[in-house]
C-alpha cells in the first residue's frame, strides 16, 4: 500500500523518499565516523561522487530501480546516451554595441 501511494504522489509531482529521511540511505557508520548529520552528509558527498556510486549503495543492492534515478529523471530528464548539440543564443556583436545608446544619453 505505501509503494502504491509513493507512485501516485510521484504521478502527481510529489516526490517523498521511500525510506523516509535521506539518512537511511547512507551506508552504516563505521567506528571513525562521527554521528553529526552535517560531517554524515559531507562524508557522503565527498565517497559518492557519481550516479554509478549512488546505484551502488546497500540500500539498492538486489533492486530493479534506484530510488533517485526515479526523483532525478522527474527533475532533470531521462539521461541522453548521446550528447546533444547545444544551441547557443545568439550574441550582441561588438558593432551593435557600439551602435546602442549610452548610458549617458540614455539618462538626457
Amino acid at each position: 500500500m505505501k509503494l502504491e501511494l509513493l507512485a501516485m504522489l510521484r504521478k502527481e509531482g510529489i516526490y517523498v523518499w521511500e525510506l523516509g529521511a535521506i539518512e537511511a540511505y547512507c551506508p552504516p557508520l563505521e567506528a571513525n565516523q562521527r554521528k553529526n548529520k552535517n560531517d554524515r552528509a559531507r562524508q557522503f558527498c565527498e565517497l559518492y561522487t557519481t550516479a554509478d556510486d549512488i546505484r551502488g549503495l546497500p540500500v539498492f543492492k538486489g533492486t530493479g530501480t534506484c530510488e533517485f534515478d526515479l526523483v532525478f529523471e522527474a527533475f532533470f530528464g531521462p539521461p541522453s546516451s548521446q550528447v546533444s548539440r547545444v544551441e547557443l543564443p545568439v550574441q550582441a556583436t561588438t558593432s551593435a554595441l557600439d551602435a546602442a545608446p549610452s548610458k549617458e544619453g540614455a539618462a538626457e
